[in-house]
């Protein structure tokens, strides 16, 4: 019977202590969180996302300088993809073009401006970061606004690429049903490769870089 109750006792404490290994394992310190500037996270395309070309238009003729846009659509947003040069057809790839900060910043401002006038209301501007995608790095910045009443999510992505400005403006009414971030690099990332024949090694890596917007 005592070597019965031994034998328990021991298995009782064995028990007891594989527990708190596991425990200890759980609980222990995880990495810190990578920085806007780390590299690219893999991107989690969501699940039944499709795009269609909804339209396009020529702005060239009447306001040179402004190039083209194309709008595609699905069940969750809409993307405004805009190629134009301002006036230039030798803007570095990427975000290296001295110019490149100002421009961007000018987006920024065009959006404020229509929440002054009342077209957007609640608007909250996000921080500005760099990001890496398809090969290309690009400048974002994120929004979150009504419009008409209806709330949005809204990204900005833009780069340099063949010496002109490609930019996407991206908009999801809110909720959205899934990860903004993941259906914005997913449309990115394949519309480089479809539509501009852009690859992974079509621009240089830039330094880490971070602003506020």
């Amino acid at each position: 019977m005592t070597s019965k109750l031994m034998s328990l006792a021991a298995a009782t404490f064995v028990g007891a202590w594989m527990a708190g290994c596991a425990t200890t394992a759980i609980t222990a310190p995880t990495a810190p969180t990578a920085a806007v500037t780390a590299p690219a996270p893999t991107i989690r395309p969501p699940p039944g996302v499709t795009w269609e070309l909804a339209g396009a238009h020529d702005f060239e003729p009447n306001r040179p300088g402004l190039g083209s846009r194309q709008r595609y659509e699905s069940a969750v947003g809409w993307v405004d993809v805009y190629h134009y040069g301002l006036g230039r057809n030798n803007w570095a790839t990427g975000v290296s073009d001295p110019s490149f900060d100002a421009h961007f910043r000018s987006t920024i401002n065009e959006v404020r401006q229509l929440a002054q006038s009342g077209q957007y209301t609640e608007l909250k501007v996000g921080p500005t970061s760099d990001t890496r995608i398809g090969g290309l790095d690009f400048r974002t910045v994120s929004y979150r606004f009504r419009s008409q009443g209806r709330p949005l999510e809204s990204r900005t992505f833009m780069t340099g690429l063949q010496g002109r400005l490609l930019k996407y403006r991206m908009n999801f009414p809110s909720p959205v049903e899934g990860d903004v971030d993941d259906i914005a690099r997913d449309f990115i990332d394949k519309n480089l490769r479809s539509a501009t024949g852009a690859i992974d090694a079509s621009a240089p890596r830039s330094r880490p870089h971070r602003s506020q917007g």
